[in-house]
């Protein structure tokens, strides 16, 4: 398994949910990209709005806390 860091200090794996607070977003962690190596991997990030970014741990945190700081469409 490939842990990613959220920005808020969270592991998550593909398949979870978090959100993009670079675009205010919530989704899913679709799939690890091979572009991009360990120790910040790179994965396929689906908006639940049906749209997708790639992006690593920096550029998401969870659900909860954004959530807590009342973050656009969480």
């Amino acid at each position: 398994m490939d842990r990613i860091i959220t920005e808020d200090g969270a592991t998550v794996q593909v398949g979870d949910r978090a959100y993009n607070y670079y675009d205010m977003k919530p989704g899913r962690i679709a799939k690890l990209s091979s572009a991009f190596a360990d120790p910040d991997p790179w994965f396929d990030f689906e908006h639940d709005d049906g749209t997708t970014s790639l992006l690593n741990g920096a550029r998401i945190c969870t659900i909860e806390f954004a959530r807590k700081r009342g973050f656009r469409n969480a």
